[in-house]
């Protein structure tokens, strides 16, 4: 059976004798519902190749790709599996063109400088951004639940979604069309996309500032994690010495590493003023 038929089993119901025939029936056999306004079409899916600077071979390859692992949660899912492989993929192929872009494009760098610039292209952020303009929400496929809850426009969902499309691309047309899609997407505009604040690597900076004044490495401390699962929002101090120097907040730890590392470099930056106003 292939993919297409398989999801609309899973989203398809007869009417009920109480209700007419809708695109937002529900799955009557209890658990997680799915609506039919959740399967991407194939007009949606000719409009997201467009998107994409490539068209398909194999379409059910890009509806893989646009599975988010909510629907294996869903009633009658079966053997449906979600996007993570892709995406891993993707995130793969994603390195690999900004590597060989920033490689060729900045011959006067050293390794140091393209790793940092690299970290920031393939950043949360930054995909983030990308799928945001590319709606690419509005083609995930995800449980009610997902939907509901603000799956469509949350940022890991749709950072991992767009790296599942490269991987995608790639299985069905090899690496060019994905180079292009990242392309177009993301190098053409790489400086715009990495100005903001949210892309400087303040771990890295408040590294580096320790270990260029003998003071050893930071080190990051989960205080508390508060909310939902799939809202979860984490508070992390950055150590120093055994201090708590600097404290963050952030959907994943990640970030909230990010934004404890800002504040501690700041206040460690400060101090350094401090002792040479006062010599």
């Amino acid at each position: 059976m292939t993919l297409f038929k398989r999801l609309r089993r899973l989203f398809d119901k007869p009417p009920s004798r109480n209700q007419n025939n809708s695109d937002t029936d529900i799955d009557t056999h209890g658990g997680k519902s799915a609506s039919l306004n959740n399967l991407v079409s194939a007009e949606q899916l000719a409009e997201l190749e467009e998107k994409f600077y490539y068209r398909f071979n194999n379409r059910e390859m890009l509806m893989a790709a646009l599975c988010h692992r909510s629907i294996q949660n869903t009633n009658g899912s079966g053997e449906l599996q979600s996007n993570e492989r892709l995406e891993f993929l993707g995130d793969s192929i994603l390195g690999m063109a900004i590597s060989e872009f920033l490689f060729r494009k900045y011959p006067q760098y050293r390794e140091g400088k393209l790793t940092k610039l690299k970290g920031s292209l393939v950043s949360e952020a930054v995909l983030y951004k990308v799928a945001k303009k590319i709606d690419l929400g509005k083609y995930l496929i995800m449980s009610d639940d997902e939907h509901r809850s603000g799956g469509r426009d949350r940022k890991t969902i749709l950072a991992d979604g767009y790296e599942a499309v490269l991987g995608a691309i790639f299985l069905d047309g090899g690496l060019e069309p994905a180079k292009n899609a990242v392309n177009h997407h993301i190098l053409e505009n790489h400086k715009s996309l990495i100005a903001g604040d949210e892309h400087v690597n303040y771990k890295g900076r408040l590294l580096e500032h320790m270990q260029g004044r003998g003071m050893g490495v930071p080190r990051y401390e989960v205080l508390k994690e508060v909310g939902p699962e799939h809202r979860k929002i984490f508070k992390v101090a950055a150590k120093i010495r055994n201090k708590h120097m600097g404290v963050g907040h952030g959907r994943t730890k990640k970030e909230a590493e990010q934004w404890a590392a800002k504040v501690a470099l700041e206040k460690l930056t400060a101090n350094d003023k401090n002792q040479k106003a006062g010599e």
